[in-house]
């Protein structure tokens, strides 16, 4: 039974923490959504000192912002511009999106916009998928390949990704191999999850 409790923690608290990075970028969605309702010229005072305190908070927690956008997957965009460099030349020169966050730019700000909702919606959707039990099914069944999902190695070559295929049957065949040697472990596992 205490088995049966410890398995189903796991997926609360990794929902929890995708709730958790859920609700930050919610917060800095309405944040950078006060900047920018705020900066324009025709604007009351109480939307201009909201936006004043909204770009403040943007800017101490913009390590925070990246971090957690790099964790959802979605890269900072470059934007290129030419920049003059005297003499009649100029020199191509690159921004991150997420560190100009507050550059009044509408080619920026539409891809700040972007940035921002699609790392929310992926927490958002991670949040959900820990509670769905065939997600976890598929977690078992590719143990190998989300073990090296979540390790972070990189499996895009031809080489890893060869080797990631030979080690999932061979998974599969010892998982397979299992079951048919001992079939009494299948049986104490249903039992196990029926009561």
């Amino acid at each position: 039974m205490d088995l049966l409790i410890f398995l189903l923690l796991i997926p609360v608290v990794r929902g929890l923490i995708y709730f958790i990075d859920w609700r930050y970028l919610v917060k800095v969605c309405n944040k950078h959504k006060n900047y920018i309702d705020g900066s324009g010229e025709d604007v009351s005072k109480e939307l201009k000192i909201l936006s004043g305190n909204a770009a403040e908070w943007l800017i101490e927690n913009s390590t925070e912002i990246k971090r957690r956008v790099e964790k959802s997957g979605i890269s900072n965009p470059m934007h290129s511009f030419m920049e003059p460099k005297g003499f009649g030349y100029v020199g191509q020169e690159h921004i991150s999106t997420l560190d100009n966050i507050l550059f009044l730019n509408a080619d920026i700000q539409r891809s700040v916009v972007s940035v921002l909702k699609r790392s929310r919606g992926h927490f958002k959707n991670e949040t959900i998928k820990s509670f769905n039990p065939l997600f976890w099914v598929e977690i078992i069944f590719f143990l190998p390949k989300a073990i090296v999902s979540a390790s972070g190695i990189d499996a895009s070559s031809k080489l890893a990704d060869t080797g990631l295929k030979i080690t999932q049957i061979i998974y599969w065949l010892v998982i397979l191999g299992i079951i048919i040697t001992n079939p009494e472990i299948l049986k104490v596992f249903i039992e196990t999850t029926k009561t």
